[in-house]
């Protein structure tokens, strides 16, 4: 109810809409907030008790069960499965009485070694004593809610490169290995109602948390997050669960084209590299937690955290939440690793096309386009190569959807690292009928001959660059944008320049420089094609 004045637009659209989809009244979420506490006093323990016996007294389960390996009598040896579990005893669970958080006590808050001010962005920054840095970014944009980034160490630059499994399955499943104190069942019992995120990622440049929560629930969200990076659990029911997602996880890697795309790509177009694309199922399921752990120890104990806050806050109730948590743990390395033998890749040397298959309906087919560029080191040239794949996918948009009537929704796009030397991409990606790719391919080709050839139109440059400019304007008025602009603003100060450019920088591309980019990268030479092609082809009539 207290966030009822910044709805977004979509956010109001979809519930008036909700009122005819689902026959449901579209009110305030003030006059909700009333209706239920009309009936808070009737609500008790004792009946919300005896409404789920009533509804689960109703009728026998349905039982589904999803499975690529065929089930041997299927009916029978399911239900045989379920009637045999019906009859085991099962004990009621242990009451534990009420339990506390077990990680309160941090030690002596942290104290704050400088604050200072960046003042066109409006953000504050901080260093504690022990190297911990926290940004503030103040906003009206979204009542009552705090978006926090916490952001810890280099993530899988700093494992090995045969190590990627671990990553993945740090970031799948971290949340429920718990704490050394406690473990997740018993964190989701004692932490039960507070707006929480538990767990962390472990992301190509860093160990993340990233979620939202309200003021009250900010410490302890500090003091959770703390507690996951100080004194990780890591338990056994984490790699049994891990265990148990890995084959409905590896299965639904070929169920689509662009799942395909996803999985196998990234590795092919890095030459190999194992820092791209996914592990094989081998990798996924030799992961242990003696690995995991050992892994994690150094970063976890000594590099360096900085944590973001952006929204509506009291930013000395944040301060002083972070000095009780994250501020009192030893001291961190003020400044972050190079790692710079692991920041090598190169694009693939061989250029012959790939072709890949999937499992999925047998009339699509994911007909890409790749050539080599750099890293983003120009941010110019980064807004250049933006600029030139917007114009790309508006005459994808034009030639293949239009006049060819191969695809509905043709992309395009510029990824320029900003982790890995001199390595980037500029791709094309349209989904079409398996027969139709060859005039793709070709559609494709004739837009990059056109680009390297002439400067291209003006007016296709304008209708390219006025809704990049709208959509930064829009962004700008979004927490979850400043949150990436300052999630890392001391740790990498240097990018703060681009927030402050990006406009002028969309602006200043001219066909020119278009025709000079495309000249400069999309040779005809260096492209790499790859057709994602359906295991089994389509049934003719």
């Amino acid at each position: 109810a207290r966030q009822q004045d910044t709805r977004r637009n979509t956010q109001l659209a979809d519930g008036i809409l909700s009122t005819a989809r689902h026959e449901r009244l579209f009110v305030t979420p003030q006059t909700t907030y009333e209706l239920f506490l009309a009936q808070k006093p009737g609500i008790t323990a004792e009946g919300v008790s005896q409404a789920f016996a009533r509804h689960f007294a109703l009728s026998d389960p349905l039982i589904h069960v999803s499975t690529k390996q065929p089930i041997a009598d299927a009916q029978a040896t399911i239900l045989d499965a379920w009637r045999t579990s019906a009859a085991e005893p099962v004990d009621p669970p242990t009451d534990m009485g009420q339990q506390a958080f077990a990680y309160d006590d941090f030690g002596v808050p942290g104290t704050v070694a400088e604050d200072g001010m960046v003042e066109d962005l409006g953000l504050r920054i901080i260093r504690f004593a022990n190297n911990v840095r926290l940004n503030l970014k103040p906003t009206p944009f979204e009542k009552d809610r705090v978006r926090f980034a916490i952001r810890v160490g280099s993530g899988q630059l700093a494992l090995p490169h045969d190590q990627m499994a671990q990553a993945v399955f740090l970031s799948s499943v971290s949340a429920l290995g718990g704490l050394g104190k406690q473990g997740y069942d018993e964190l989701r019992e004692v932490l039960a109602g507070r707006r929480v995120t538990y767990g962390f990622d472990a992301g190509e440049d860093k160990f993340t948390v990233r979620g939202s929560t309200t003021m009250a629930d900010l410490p302890l969200q500090m003091r959770l997050s703390a507690a996951y990076f100080s004194d990780p659990g890591l338990r056994p029911e984490m790699l049994t669960r891990w265990q148990a997602v890995i084959p409905p996880y590896v299965a639904q890697l070929d169920a689509t084209p662009q799942a395909v795309a996803r999985a196998q790509v990234p590795r092919i177009l890095a030459d190999g590299n194992p820092r791209f694309g996914l592990p094989s199922e081998e990798e996924l399921t030799s992961v242990t937690l003696e690995q995991a752990r050992a892994l994690v120890a150094e970063q976890f104990a000594r590099a360096p955290i900085e944590i973001s806050v952006v929204g509506d806050f009291d930013s000395d109730a944040v301060i002083a939440a972070v000095a009780a948590s994250f501020g009192a743990l030893p001291q961190r390395a003020a400044t972050l690793e190079g790692w710079d033998s692991e920041r090598e890749a190169q694009f693939a040397s061989d250029r012959s096309e790939r072709v890949l298959t999937h499992a999925g309906a047998s009339d699509q087919a994911l007909a890409l386009t790749y050539w080599p560029t750099t890293d983003d080191a120009d941010a110019q040239e980064e807004a250049t190569m933006q600029m030139l794949a917007l114009a790309m996918r508006l005459e994808l948009l034009d030639r293949i959807r239009e006049q060819l009537g191969a695809s509905y929704s043709p992309g395009a796009g510029s990824s320029m690292s900003s982790i890995y030397r001199g390595y980037g991409t500029f791709s094309t990606s349209v989904v079409v009928k398996p027969e139709q790719a060859d005039e793709v391919f070709a559609a494709v080709d004739a837009i990059v001959g056109d680009f390297r050839k002439a400067p291209i139109d003006a007016d296709l440059l304008e209708r390219a660059r006025t809704p990049l400019l709208e959509q930064i304007a829009l962004s700008r008025r979004e927490n979850g944008w400043w949150l990436a602009v300052i999630d890392e603003a001391q740790l990498h100060s240097e990018r703060l320049d681009r927030v402050r450019s990006y406009e002028d920088r969309i602006r200043a591309v001219t066909p020119e420089m278009l025709q000079a980019a495309a000249q400069r990268y999309l040779d005809p030479a260096q492209e790499l094609r790859i057709r994602v092609v359906p295991a089994e082809p389509a049934a003719q009539p």
